[in-house]
């Protein structure tokens, strides 16, 4: 698992199988009804679609691989909508023993023994599992960097640069090597099966998002990806890396995750209360610690931080962490590198901006993108969902949006979601719409096109009003014009 590649190690759990056979069913058992059923897929809503456990449906059930790559996102989706999962039991089958393994199922099921506990974990699949999977899959490497799961967009050599965002202070960062080789041919790519998940290598060209992958990056945006899984189609966002595999370049999607698992142990280290509030008020964790390699037993010296656009985490050797010598103008010491080496925040006073002005900053390493960066006060680095969108995202606060809303959403117009929960536990519902010139999502809990409608018939109806005070006002003057003349005249009567 661990290869020598210029991409961190690759996402095994999230690879698209490209040549394996579909060979397995998943069925699930609800503990509520006592009912053991097949899968279809998932709902817009979170829900499962199920169909009946038996031999006439089977056209119907959710295929899955041996290796069950495609189980990651499934029960990554699952686990981000479910109300309960706990409720529910998986099992994987294999389809050419279906029948007979799906009765002996629902009697053990029915009448559990200890017999039967051994005969149904032959078969039980933990969503827990493949969701801390996709963490473990990219095991720490034996020679190279341990960065989990996926390669930054910029190189460890890179020197010091502010994000995008933050650009009262962005100063132009440091040459980098202009012609850097690629390391994958384009015409290598299985483009057929990019274009089934609803990418195309025009799309990527036309988003600057092509010659890093070729380079051995992750995208540095989100790519829409449509994952059809027969019965049912999954929609979502994702950074997509290349990776050679058995002399084949095979696509790696990472997935975006409502929230970082930062409760479950990563590589032998337990999180404590301070590593969660730092990265998630910052993005890195503040210092460094030793991760376990979990093929070799080897203890790795390793700084952690999150990736802001899909939660992942993220971990590096500190041996390969490159801390330049100036940071805007200001040369550094030996101990501010050797605290910017050990993943710590460091004040540098003094800086120059490229307008030319003085600034001051903290600044940290990014285990992500493999760079010191700056942490303003007013502008801390967030996390997934707070960088800056180009197309219309497919999943808000945790809702997989229908094929409709996505299209009403690139349109512009307003989605109404409802059965959202907030930080507290409170279930609420609003309408989002996509600002493409701002390039994020607003929520309002009103109608926004009804508010709009409203205030311009309130406008029109004020107008159409005002015209016809304006226009009744010469006939009454008219009116009392023609008053006075007929008085004078009744005046100048004799009788």
């Amino acid at each position: 698992m661990a290869e020598n590649q210029h991409a961190d190690t690759a996402n095994y759990d999230n690879q698209i199988p490209v040549d394996e056979q579909l060979s397995d069913i998943l069925l699930v058992f609800d503990k509520e009804e006592k009912q053991l059923k097949a899968v279809k897929g998932i709902d817009e809503k979170g829900e499962l679609k199920t169909a009946p456990a038996d031999s006439k449906s089977l056209d119907d059930f959710m295929k899955v691989d041996k290796q069950g790559n495609m189980l990651s996102n499934f029960f990554s989706n699952f686990m981000r909508q479910a109300q309960n999962p706990s409720r529910f039991s998986f099992f994987k089958i294999p389809i050419e023993k279906s029948v007979n393994t799906i009765e002996k199922l629902q009697n053990h099921l029915a009448k559990l023994t200890e017999k039967g506990k051994e005969y149904l974990k032959k078969y039980e699949v933990s969503p827990q599992e493949y969701v801390q999977k996709e963490q473990k899959a990219a095991t720490l490497k034996q020679e190279g960097e341990t960065t989990v799961a996926h390669t930054p967009q910029t190189p460890p050599e890179a020197p010091v640069q502010a994000q995008a965002q933050e650009a009262p202070a962005q100063a132009q960062s440091q040459s980098t090597p202009a012609q850097e080789e690629l390391k994958y041919n384009p015409d290598a790519i299985d483009w057929e099966t990019l274009q089934n998940l609803g990418v195309s290598r025009e799309s990527l060209e036309k988003r600057n998002l092509l010659e890093p992958l070729l380079k051995g990056y992750k995208t540095n945006e989100l790519v829409p990806i449509s994952f059809n899984l027969g019965s049912t189609v999954t929609r979502f966002d994702a950074r997509l890396s290349l990776r050679e595999v058995d002399g084949k370049v095979a696509v790696a999607i990472h997935g975006m995750r409502k929230e970082p698992q930062l409760d479950y142990p990563f590589f032998g280290h337990e999180f404590s209360e301070e590593d969660k509030k730092n990265l998630l008020t910052t993005g890195n964790m503040g210092r460094t610690v030793e991760l376990t390699n979990t093929k070799t037993g080897e203890k790795i010296p390793s700084i952690i931080s999150i990736d802001r656009l899909t939660n992942e985490i993220i971990a590096l050797r500190s041996e390969h962490i490159k801390v330049p010598d100036e940071i805007k103008g200001v040369k550094l010491s030996e101990e501010q590198k050797q605290t910017l080496k050990e993943g710590k925040p460091l004040f540098v006073e003094g800086m120059t901006s490229k307008k030319g002005e003085p600034f001051n900053a903290t600044v940290q390493f990014n285990a992500d993108k493999r760079y010191v960066e700056f942490l303003f006060e007013d502008k801390a680095p967030k996390l997934a969902n707070q960088e800056k969108l180009t197309e219309a995202p497919t999943v808000i606060r945790g809702v997989t949006l229908t094929e409709e809303q996505h299209k009403e959403l690139s349109k512009g117009n307003p989605v109404y979601l409802e059965g959202l929960q907030s930080k507290a536990g409170k279930t609420y519902s609003g309408y989002f719409t996509f600002d493409k010139d701002k390039g994020k999502v607003e929520m309002s809990f009103n109608n926004p096109q009804k508010d709009i409608t409203d205030k311009v018939s309130s406008t029109k109806q004020k107008a159409e009003t005002s015209k016809a005070k304006e226009e009744k006002q010469p006939q009454k003057q008219s009116e009392k014009t023609a008053q006075k003349e007929t008085a004078k005249k009744s005046k100048g009567r004799k009788v």
